[in-house]
């Protein structure tokens, strides 16, 4: 395959999905201090403000976590931890779907049911969504919108045929991500394969990078059928 450009590499904090706890660590407060006959006043930061979701050896979500089972340090020294939330917090989504021919039939039907329970029982008002689907090539469905209603329409509009173009879909979707409003963000890829379309190529140091892309990279994957009959879909993050 003829590599025509590359998925770019975003090194940058992690920004996750649909859970997280914010941590508040607390640094020396700044002092004024005078001399002579003038006036001086350092500024510094008091409270830094440390957004964190925690995942599993399989990438799942560890929820029921406490103030005590964070430890924050800033340059080796361990930092006092003055507030905590585990509050639901809004997110940036991006839902990339693959809508090519090996996807029709039972795991179309049930991905796009999955989909629409996701979209109207489990997102927020303040949540914002784009879609994206790919097939031969990426294709952005709709982009940021509130509208749940909106999104699920389109979704059933969508009809499986042709290749998977999967890495040209997370070229175009991840930078589309990452300038969303709210400060998490993801994007969530549902595909029952891998790539076999697409002109990105992608070395594997931007593979083994994905767990701290900013946005967080998550992968549904559709397993083939087994002799004892359909195996439960996986998730877990790339």
């Amino acid at each position: 395959m003829t590599a025509s450009r590359s998925l770019p590499t975003l090194m940058v904090a992690s920004l996750v999905a649909l859970a997280g706890s914010i941590v508040l660590a607390q640094s020396q407060p700044a002092k004024p201090s005078g001399q002579g006959d003038g006036f001086k006043f350092r500024t510094g930061v008091e409270l830094i403000n440390v957004t964190a979701t925690v995942t599993d050896a399989t990438g799942r979500f560890v929820s029921g976590l406490k103030q005590e089972d964070f430890v924050v340090y800033e340059d080796d020294v361990r930092q006092e931890v003055t507030h905590f939330s585990a509050e639901r917090v809004p997110v940036s989504l991006g839902l990339v779907i693959d809508t090519s021919g090996s996807m029709a039939g039972e795991k179309w039907e049930h991905a796009t049911e999955a989909l629409d329970r996701f979209l109207l029982d489990l997102l927020v008002e303040q949540d914002e969504v784009f879609l994206y689907r790919f097939s031969n090539d990426p294709i952005l469905v709709e982009d940021w919108t509130i509208d749940r209603a909106r999104l699920s329409h389109a979704m059933q509009r969508l009809v499986p045929r042709g290749g998977t173009a999967m890495y040209d879909a997370l070229a175009e979707a991840v930078p589309l991500a990452d300038t969303g409003h709210n400060r998490k963000k993801a994007v969530v890829v549902i595909s029952d394969g891998n790539d076999t379309n697409s002109r990105t190529s992608v070395p594997e140091p931007t593979k083994s990078s994905w767990r701290s892309t900013s946005p967080r990279l998550w992968r549904n994957a559709y397993p083939r059928k087994s002799s004892g009959g359909r195996t439960p879909a996986s998730t877990a993050s790339t």
